[in-house]
């Protein structure tokens, strides 16, 4: 983990999710900001988090047209939630959150398109 200290916490991190994608993971290291300061990273099948912050997001592909979407994260937080249509396009649409690991969003219209949580 030496070739870790130094690094922004943010690009790190993404590419340790990259490195342990579809791979059941669990731990605990410790890792340094460059300035001597230790940093908590804990890593779980679901989960990355610095001091208790998740840094992971969430891709959903919705196929099908709905004006529903229920979403399954799996993020164990309330994400932040941006979505597109098949296009491209922002979509503004209507957020619940039914727990921490899942939500819907409610549109006007019918579409596919896909959500992005983080």
């Amino acid at each position: 983990m030496a070739g870790l200290k130094g690094t922004k916490p943010q690009e790190t991190f993404q590419g340790l999710i990259k490195t342990i994608d579809n791979q059941e993971v669990s731990g605990e290291v410790q890792l340094s900001d460059g300035n001597g300061n230790a940093l908590p990273l804990v890593v779980s099948s679901t989960h990355v988090k610095v001091n208790g912050e998740s840094l992971t997001s969430y891709t959903h592909n919705q196929t099908a047209s709905s004006d529903t979407w229920v979403i399954t994260h799996n993020m164990g937080k309330r994400p932040s939630v941006t979505v597109v249509n098949s296009a491209g396009q922002s979509v503004i649409g209507s957020v619940t959150y039914n727990s921490i690991n899942q939500l819907t969003v409610e549109f006007k219209n019918p579409f596919k398109g896909k959500a992005y949580l983080n």
